[in-house]
C-alpha cells in the first residue's frame, strides 16, 4: 500500500495539491537544497510547486544531480506485479540497456505489456513485424513473458492510439517501468494530454537519465490509474557517463541515416573520441553503423589508430571535448570472433548505448574499444 506523501495524483482537468513534486515524484521539503524535492521557502505555499531540480531542468536546462539509491529504487517498484498490470518501456536505440534482466524479479511478474519507444529513429523501410519478433526473442532471453509489443514514438505519437486503447481496456491499474531515459515520462505526458489535463505541469522529461525520482500516479477519467516509476541506470552503458552537451550529440534526435563502410582487415572506425571499432581479420565486407547522425565517424588504418587518437582526441575526435572534467575512463578492448557454422547470418555489435554496427555474419575478428566499464555485446541483427 502506497503512502500518501509519496504519490502525486494528476486528474483530468485539474491538478490536486499534494506534497510531492508533480514533475519527478520526489517528496517535497524546504530544509535541504542538496536533497531531492527541495522547494525554496518562498515557493512553499504555492499550489503543487515544482521542486528546484525540476524547475531548473524545465526552464533553464540546468541539471542538479540527484542519485536514486538501488534500495530506494527497489522499494519503489517491488511487488507492483501483484496489484498492477506492468507496462515495460524499452528504448529501441538501446535495447540491451533497457531490457533489464533483474527488473521482473523486483516487480514480481514476468508477464508484461511492452512499449518499444523511439521507432521513429529507425530507417523508414524497417519491417515492423521483424522488429517485433526480434524484440520478443530478446525479452524472452532475459526472462520476460511479453503479452503484446507496441512499436511507438512518444515524440511523433506513432503507435500511441493502439497502445492507449490497450491500457484503457486493462482492468487493473497500470505501472510503467523501465530503465532511465527510455521515454516513460514522455509517453505518460502524451496520455495526460489525451485526457485533457490543461495545467502546464507535466512529468519532467530530459535527455538526461533519471529525471523521475519516485512514483507519480495519474488518475484517468474512467477511474483507472497509471503509475510512473523511477528509471534505474543500467550497468555497462556509456550514456550515464556522458555530460549533457555530449548526450546532445550521441542520442539521436531524428531518423538515423545508416552509414556503410566497406572495410578491409586492418582498418579502424573512430566513434568520435568515445571509442573505436577495429576490423582485425576477415575478407573485405560492409560495416553498417547505426549511430546518431551528429556523431563524427573517422576511418583510418589500424596501424595508425594510436597516433591518430593521440593527435586528434578532443578536437577532430569528439566528444568528449579536450580538457573534459572529469575525464572518461580509459578504453578497454573487447574482441569478437565470428565463425558461422552454417549459412552466415547478420549480427549486430551493440556499442554500449551509443548505437550498433551490423556485420554480415561471414568470418571476422573485430575489436571494440570503449571506456572501462562499458560492455559491448554481439546479438542477432535487429534490422
Amino acid at each position: 500500500m502506497e503512502r500518501e506523501n509519496e504519490t502525486a495524483s494528476v486528474e483530468a482537468g485539474n491538478t490536486e495539491t499534494v506534497r510531492t513534486c508533480p514533475g519527478c515524484g520526489a517528496v517535497l521539503q524546504k530544509d535541504d537544497p542538496n536533497r531531492p524535492g527541495y522547494v525554496p521557502p518562498e515557493q512553499w505555499e504555492r499550489k503543487a510547486p515544482l521542486c528546484l531540480r525540476c524547475h531548473r531542468l524545465l526552464h533553464y536546462g540546468e541539471v542538479v544531480p540527484v542519485k536514486l539509491e538501488a534500495d530506494e529504487y527497489r522499494r519503489q517498484v517491488e511487488g507492483l506485479g501483484a496489484t498492477h498490470a506492468i507496462l515495460l518501456v524499452v528504448d529501441l536505440f538501446d535495447v540491451e540497456g533497457s531490457v533489464l534482466p533483474e527488473l521482473h524479479r523486483f516487480v514480481g511478474t514476468r508477464r508484461v505489456i511492452v512499449a518499444a519507444n523511439k521507432v521513429d529513429l529507425l530507417p523508414q523501410a524497417h519491417n515492423p513485424e521483424r522488429i517485433r519478433a526480434w524484440l520478443i526473442g530478446r525479452l524472452r532471453e532475459r526472462g520476460y513473458d511479453p503479452e503484446e509489443v507496441f512499436l511507438i514514438s512518444a515524440k511523433s505519437e506513432t503507435g500511441l492510439p493502439e497502445l492507449f486503447r490497450r491500457l484503457e481496456a486493462e482492468r487493473r491499474p497500470v505501472a510503467v517501468v523501465g530503465a532511465a531515459n527510455v521515454g516513460k515520462s514522455s509517453l505518460l505526458n502524451r496520455l495526460i494530454v489525451r485526457y485533457g489535463v490543461k495545467e502546464r505541469v507535466r512529468l519532467t522529461t530530459s535527455r538526461l537519465p533519471g529525471t523521475t525520482l519516485a512514483r507519480v500516479t495519474i488518475a484517468l477519467p474512467n477511474g483507472k490509474t497509471v503509475v510512473d516509476t523511477p528509471g534505474v541506470l543500467p550497468p555497462g552503458r556509456l550514456t550515464p557517463l556522458l555530460l549533457p552537451e555530449e548526450l546532445k550529440i550521441v542520442l539521436p534526435r531524428r531518423r538515423i541515416d545508416p552509414r556503410i563502410y566497406q572495410l578491409q582487415a586492418g582498418q579502424t572506425l573512430f566513434l568520435g573520441g568515445l571509442g573505436r571499432v577495429d576490423f582485425v581479420e576477415g575478407e573485405r565486407q560492409p560495416f553498417v553503423l547505426y549511430v546518431s547522425n551528429e556523431l563524427y565517424v573517422h576511418r583510418t588504418k589500424r596501424e595508425r589508430a594510436e597516433a591518430v587518437y593521440a593527435a586528434h582526441r578532443g578536437r577532430l575526435l569528439r566528444p568528449p571535448a579536450e580538457g573534459r572534467v572529469p575525464p572518461l575512463p580509459e578504453w578497454r578492448r573487447h574482441r569478437f570472433v565470428i565463425r558461422p557454422k552454417g549459412a552466415p547470418e547478420k549480427r549486430d555489435l551493440d556499442l554500449g548505448g551509443i548505437g550498433w554496427v551490423v556485420l554480415n555474419g561471414v568470418p571476422a575478428v573485430v575489436d571494440v574499444y570503449l571506456p572501462h566499464g562499458v560492455a559491448p555485446e554481439l546479438r542477432p541483427a535487429m534490422i
